[in-house]
């Protein structure tokens, strides 16, 4: 599977995000799909479409069971995009840390080229093999992030788009130790019985101390989730299961941790519901992201206050920390 190009002569067959709806009567969303087949050069490629988002009252008559049934099949997709369908189709969200700077791997969407970075490259490759067909919404491929007016637009429609998800994936990687926790948690009991001890205990601990624990967004993102996996590698587990587990054990060598704050959200999420802005600034005050003003943003998504502040990434920190403390 190829993931460089020789960029002579493609230079005009870059990908370009074509403008969406963002002032009509209902709010658009892009949605991706990872397809089955490389392409001739051997890179990964999608499908990425514009989708009309529901009006607000969809969510006060449908809940998380209605989707209990109705897995996305695989099969069901078309390599022409206007043959999907045009209403909003089941879809996941995926949560990741974005890495390195260097976006130097190379996929292909709708035809054209275009650049991502290895994180993102190392899902789409699992994707590819295990989730092909389906519908996903991953901020790097479905956002214009070079459009100010659009990202400021879709950032504040991410708790609804999270939280009608039918599942959000945590992605930490292609971690070969990670992988192996979650692969062990998914066999039968006697076989777990054949793992020492200490090397469950190494393995929780290299889970619970991750990076992507330590990430902003990751707080809304599985809040506002109706499930939630964690996916290493080609192995995958249920987060809330996850967090049960390291809960009724003495893991008293993990310490302070990135995860022991999602232990006890994912127990008790009514919690926050009534939490302020402030307070949950105060609570969420260790997470990291790159812009210091979407640790703001990030939490709209789980407060009141949070639709009356717009988000916008042409004001200052200062004009921002201003209007949330008048």
């Amino acid at each position: 599977m190829a993931n460089h190009l020789n960029a002579s002569g493609h230079a005009k067959s870059y990908f370009k995000h074509d403008p969406i709806d963002i002032n009509g009567r209902h709010d658009s969303i892009r949605l991706v799909k990872v397809l089955p087949d490389l392409s001739r050069e051997g890179f990964i490629q999608c499908q990425l479409r514009a989708h009309s988002f529901p009006p607000a009252s969809w969510d006060s008559c449908h809940t998380t069971e209605d989707f209990d049934d109705e897995p996305w099949d695989p099969t069901d997709y078309s390599a022409d995009p206007n043959d999907w369908d045009i209403d909003v189709p089941v879809y996941k969200c995926l949560s990741y840390t974005w890495g390195p700077p260097q976006e130097d791997c190379i996929i292909k969407i709708n035809g054209r080229v275009l650049l991502i970075r290895r994180n993102l490259w190392e899902f789409l490759c699992v994707a590819q093999d295990q989730y092909s067909g389906q519908a996903f919404w991953i901020d790097a491929l479905c956002i214009g992030q070079t459009n100010t007016v659009e990202r400021n637009h879709q950032v504040k429609q991410m708790g609804r788009i999270y939280s009608r998800a039918q599942m959000v994936y945590v992605w930490l990687g292609n971690k070969h130790k990670l992988s192996s926790l979650l692969h062990y948690l998914s066999i039968k009991k006697e076989e777990q019985n054949q793992w020492l001890q200490h090397a469950l205990e190494k393995l929780f601990e290299t889970f619970a101390m991750d990076e992507f624990w330590t990430r902003a967004w990751v707080t809304q993102e599985i809040v506002l989730a109706r499930r939630v996996f964690v996916l290493a590698g080609s192995s995958r587990h249920e987060l809330r299961s996850l967090a049960r587990i390291i809960q009724n054990q003495t893991f008293s060598y993990l310490g302070h941790n990135g995860f022991e704050h999602f232990a006890d959200i994912l127990a008790d999420k009514k919690e926050l519901k009534n939490w302020s802005l402030i307070n949950l600034l105060r609570h969420f005050r260790d997470k990291k992201c790159a812009i210091k003003r979407d640790r703001v943003y990030s939490l709209l998504a789980l407060c009141g206050e949070g639709r009356e502040l717009d988000v916008d990434y042409s004001i200052s920190d200062r004009e921002l920390l201003v209007y949330i403390l008048r």
